[in-house]
């Protein structure tokens, strides 16, 4: 049995949206401060740091386990870092606005192919 969203599904969708479209404005925004690399290694740790503060305030403890950490290394990398880095060094070279389109056309993009 499959639910209809509410209201309130489509509040939280239209601010994630808002969100996510934000982000590149500050990319854009913090370039007049900061070289894209130095944006991108203060982003990603600023959002380890933030994800650290959750897993301890839920009690929960960073894997021990090499197998693990490297699969959140590969998985940071190719979901974070590159990605990441490739929109922060885009936006040196258009706007904020220009890399939010091209970013909303990546899920028709990988529909068509």
């Amino acid at each position: 049995m499959t639910r209809q969203p509410g209201p309130r599904h489509w509040i939280l969708l239209g601010l994630l949206s808002l969100a996510w479209g934000f982000a590149f404005l500050l990319i854009a925004v913090a370039l007049a401060s900061f070289p894209p690399l130095t944006l991108v290694a203060l982003r990603l740790l600023l959002g380890a740091a933030a994800l650290y503060v959750v897993m301890r305030w839920q009690g929960l403890r960073l894997p021990a386990s090499g197998r693990w950490w490297l699969l959140f290394t590969g998985l940071s990398i190719t979901g974070n870092l590159i990605p990441f880095t490739l929109i922060t060094w885009a936006e040196v070279h258009i706007t904020s606005g220009q890399a939010g389109l091209l970013m909303a056309l990546v899920p028709i993009s990988t529909l068509v192919l």
